[in-house]
């Protein structure tokens, strides 16, 4: 087939095959030629030309048996199925794969150097599919708004990397408690939500005169300031060494503060004489 200008259509019956070597000879810069496939008809071997501009339409069903093709391939109605283990379609280095809805682009793959870039002009939608969606370890850019469906929860690993302006979005709320000589037990924390207890930091410039202590309590229901259950290990000491920070350790699953539950201190000893100010840590649940 050494005719550079072929237009002319060419049937396969059932069980029939054409050897790609057919096409291979001479230089074709336009063949024009229509395969009309039986169910079983096929193309075997590799056309390679790199000179075919319009390789073939197929017009009912194309098995290649371990074969490549090189060129436009049109497939009008039917199937592309191959045999062999792996199916290569080669576009060069600067070479691209694009899928049209007659003159309009749905989606291409294009060379990208060691990686090709896939590109859709339409939308991708996995919505009928019970599979996970992963994605590589490079930066990810969302440039429309983003929704997640109702009762679906988006999950950070770490907290901290999660950032809104190049901030990192505060996970913990502080709540400041000044430490006087005339305080008493009481509130310093109700909740509107979920929440547990993260931290609690003391430090005073004057010491409580004799044995002062505090203790943090989750109190519910009609319970009074400090008469909940009791979140650290054991009581801060407020009668210490002044200006050094002294850190509470709480219990090993403090107490889920609900919404309206309220966080407390609870004081005891001699708080004479005492000035300086505690910073208690309350993250969301």
């Amino acid at each position: 087939m050494g005719d550079t200008n072929i237009s002319d259509t060419l049937t396969l019956g059932s069980g029939s095959s054409i050897s790609a070597s057919a096409l291979n000879s001479g230089t074709l810069g336009n063949l024009g030629l229509t395969l009309a496939l039986g169910s079983f008809g096929s193309i075997t071997g590799s056309i390679t030309d790199s000179n075919i501009s319009d390789l073939i339409t197929v017009s009912n069903y194309l098995p290649l048996s371990g074969g490549t093709l090189t060129g436009n391939l049109g497939i009008n109605g039917g199937n592309l199925t191959t045999t062999a283990t792996t199916f290569n379609i080669d576009v060069g280095n600067t070479g691209s794969i694009v899928f049209r809805d007659g003159s309009n682009t749905l989606f291409s793959i294009a060379d990208g150097g060691s990686t090709g870039n896939l590109s859709i002009n339409g939308n991708f939608d996995m919505s009928s599919s019970a599979g996970t969606f992963y994605t590589g370890t490079g930066a990810i850019t969302l440039a429309g708004n983003t929704t997640i469906s109702s009762g679906k929860t988006l999950s950070v690993t770490t907290a901290d990397n999660l950032t809104v302006g190049g901030s990192i979005v505060p996970q913990t709320l502080f709540v400041s408690v000044n430490l006087l000589s005339s305080l008493l037990d009481n509130t310093v924390f109700i909740a509107d939500a979920n929440y547990s207890l993260t931290s609690v930091k003391c430090v005073y410039s004057v010491k409580a005169l004799l044995l002062g202590t505090l203790q943090l309590t989750v109190d519910t229901g009609t319970q009074s300031p400090g008469s909940g259950t009791s979140q650290l290990t054991s009581n801060i000491n407020l009668s210490g060494t002044i200006n050094t920070v002294v850190s509470g350790t709480l219990i090993s699953s403090p107490t889920t503060i609900a919404a309206g539950d309220r966080v407390s201190v609870d004081l005891g000893g001699t708080l004479t004489g005492l000035f300086g100010s505690c910073t208690i840590g309350v993250k969301r649940i």
